[in-house]
């Protein structure tokens, strides 16, 4: 499937990334961009992978990758990532709170 990354999540993406490069190296920063990217892979060729997330948003799911979890919906033909979140934090505060329509 088709994979669409929401702004949220592709900014995200880049702030992980720019986190990593600042308190690790860029060597750890990039292979941990490298196994999110492999997961989303994953997520893709195998949709109904992820934990049903409805009480969050109907019809989201979740699959984690080490200290990330990463938030999507599949459409007809596309795997929708839409968000990237540290896996301490609250998924139903940041989606309420959210001004983009999942």
């Amino acid at each position: 499937m088709e994979i669409i990354w929401s702004t949220r999540a592709f900014l995200t993406l880049a702030d992980i990334y720019r986190f990593g490069r600042l308190n690790w190296s860029d060597d750890t920063a990039e292979k941990y961009q490298q196994r999110i990217r492999a997961v989303v892979q994953v997520i893709s060729e195998n949709p109904d992978i992820g934990f049903r997330r409805d009480s969050i948003v109907y019809g989201m799911r979740s699959f984690p990758v080490e200290a990330h979890t990463i938030y999507y919906r599949v459409d007809q033909a596309a795997v929708v990532i839409m968000a990237v979140l540290h896996s301490g934090a609250d998924a139903h505060r940041t989606f309420e709170q959210s001004d983009e329509e999942f």
